[in-house]
């Protein structure tokens, strides 16, 4: 079984609807973790949860779905609440409230700096929580001395412009390139390059990134797929079925659990073999696929990839 340690926010979701606000645990970390449980993964999340009523229940959700909380954080700062709204093709709007002040960005060295669980396979980090002041630095760190140590990065650029309000813009773009220049293997959208690198398309930009230090990028891009790069290069793209969505909300999230745990069941000499890899995204694209058929983050298992790719 993969062993993978997960970081980053955990986040309660409220969805706008026409009978009021349906509360939803998400999170851009709480998803992939959940992904990788469904994928058939042993999790450690390392989250700050809150104290109060919001954080107790996030925690006690992660924990009933089998996710490793021991080494998560109980803080004292209040939970991050994100109201979400969806347009006509279930594409979600975040609204932020009250976001500094919450607990996902406030780690120190010392609470990060547990051991691995034994035979840890993988770190997966990324959004807000990767960049935001004051806990990149402990965070970045800490990651760092890992993957000096030979444990493999996953990063998730995760962008949520709406949240930059009150940051200084140009900190949190150096934040991120440290990530990009540390990372083995990075998750980009299309939506994150608009921002990123405005000037170039989407292509453009991923395959800069895949020159800047890892092995593999994989740009996201909705119905139109995943098209992976690897040192410059186009390797390939992948479309994903057809499914009715609902939304699609978690469907990077789900792609990103389920393309980490993949690529780490291949033995480490064959992970960035291209043949293997397509075969590793095509379940990633599938199990989003299936989540975007659901309302908010609930990805599959293997038994239903199995059962939908027949």
């Amino acid at each position: 079984m993969v062993c993978v340690t997960v970081i980053g926010e955990v986040v309660l979701d409220c969805f706008v609807t026409d009978s009021g606000l349906d509360r939803v645990p998400g999170g851009c970390a709480a998803n992939e973790a959940l992904a990788l449980t469904r994928f058939g993964a042993s999790v450690d999340l390392r989250a700050r949860y809150s104290l109060d009523e919001n954080g107790r229940y996030l925690k006690k959700f992660a924990s009933d779905l089998g996710i490793d909380v021991s080494n998560c954080i109980d803080a004292t700062e209040p939970a991050l609440v994100i109201t979400i709204t969806k347009d006509e093709t279930g594409h979600p709007t975040y609204n932020y409230a009250e976001l500094l002040a919450c607990a996902d960005w406030q780690w120190n060295k010392v609470e990060i700096d547990k051991p691995l669980s034994a035979g840890c396979d993988g770190i997966i980090i990324g959004s807000m929580a990767s960049v935001f002041p004051p806990g990149f630095a402990a965070l970045f760190d800490w990651v760092s001395q890992k993957k000096a140590a030979g444990v493999p990065v996953f990063y998730d650029l995760n962008v949520r412009p709406g949240s930059f309000e009150a940051l200084d813009h140009a900190q949190l773009r150096a934040h991120y390139q440290q990530w990009i220049e540390l990372a083995d293997v990075i998750k980009v959208s299309d939506e994150d390059l608009i921002w990123w690198t405005p000037s170039l398309s989407v292509q453009e930009s991923a395959s800069l990134i895949s020159t800047q230090g890892s092995s593999l990028v994989a740009l996201t891009q909705g119905a139109q797929g995943v098209t992976m790069f690897s040192r410059g290069e186009q390797l390939f793209t992948f479309e994903p079925p057809p499914v009715e969505v609902v939304d699609t909300v978690g469907a990077g999230d789900t792609f990103m659990g389920w393309l980490a745990g993949g690529l780490l069941e291949l033995p480490p000499d064959l992970r960035f073999d291209p043949a293997l890899v397509l075969s590793v995204v095509k379940d990633a694209v599938y199990a989003a696929a299936l989540n975007c058929a659901k309302t908010g983050c609930n990805p599959p298992t293997q038994a239903d990839l199995v059962k939908f790719s027949g």
